[in-house]
C-alpha cells in the first residue's frame, strides 16, 4: 500500500508539473501575442500621425516631388505627386472636414511646384466608404481653383462611390473624368491620355 501510495503521489507530482509548465508556455505565449498587438497598434499610431514630405535631396526615387500620408481615426490618404504630373491618390476609410482640407492644401502646394505641368489623377477610392459635407465642399472649392490644371481623371471604386464622384465632376463642370471598378483598365486609360497629351 505505501508503494502504491507514493506511486501514485509522483505521479500527481508529475501531472503537476507537465500542467505547470503548459500554464507557463501558455503565460508567454499569451504575452507575445499581447506585445505583438501592442506593437502594431503602436506602429499604426505613429503611422496615423505621420505626415511626411520626400523632398529632391537623398530621394530614393528623383522622380516623385512629393510622397503624402494622412490617417485619422475615420480614414486616411496617400497622395505620391510625380515630376510628370501624374498624382497617384489612394482613399480609405470616411473622409472627414479636416482630413480632405489637408490634402486638398498640400495638393495645392505640390501643383505650385508644378508649373505649367499637365495634372493626371489616378484616384482609387476602392476602400473608400464616403465624405463628410465639409469634405465636399472643400473638393468644390479645390477644383474651382485648380480644376483647369488637371487633364484627366481616373477614379476606381464601388458603385456607391463612382456615383457620387460622377455628381462631383457633373455639378464641377470637371471635364476629363472616367471612372472605373478595376485597376488595370483605369492604369491603361491613363496612361494612354498621358501619351496623347504628351505628343501634342
Amino acid at each position: 500500500l505505501k508503494q502504491a501510495f507514493l506511486a501514485q503521489h509522483e505521479s500527481a507530482s508529475q501531472l503537476r508539473a507537465v500542467v505547470g509548465h503548459m500554464m507557463a508556455c501558455q503565460r508567454i505565449a499569451s504575452d507575445g501575442i499581447l506585445l505583438l498587438a501592442y506593437g502594431v497598434i503602436a506602429i499604426s499610431m505613429l503611422w496615423s500621425r505621420h505626415v511626411q514630405y520626400t523632398w529632391a535631396m537623398g530621394r530614393p526615387d528623383a522622380r516623385i516631388l512629393g510622397n503624402i500620408s494622412h490617417a485619422n481615426s475615420a480614414g486616411g490618404a496617400n497622395i505620391v505627386t510625380w515630376r510628370s504630373g501624374r498624382m497617384d491618390v489612394q482613399l480609405n476609410g470616411w473622409g472627414t472636414g479636416p482630413l480632405v482640407e489637408q490634402c486638398f492644401a498640400e495638393i495645392a502646394d505640390m501643383l505650385e511646384q508644378l508649373p505649367g505641368i499637365s495634372i493626371f489623377v489616378f484616384l482609387d477610392m476602392r476602400r473608400g466608404i464616403g465624405s463628410a459635407p465639409r469634405a465636399v465642399h472643400a473638393a468644390f472649392k479645390f477644383l474651382s481653383s485648380y480644376g483647369y490644371r488637371i487633364k484627366r481623371v481616373a477614379v476606381i471604386g464601388p458603385l456607391p462611390i463612382i456615383s457620387f464622384m460622377k455628381m462631383v465632376a457633373s455639378v464641377a463642370h470637371q471635364e476629363g473624368v472616367d471612372f472605373f471598378f478595376n485597376l488595370a483598365p483605369a492604369e491603361a486609360w491613363l496612361l494612354k491620355e498621358m501619351g496623347r497629351f504628351r505628343n501634342k
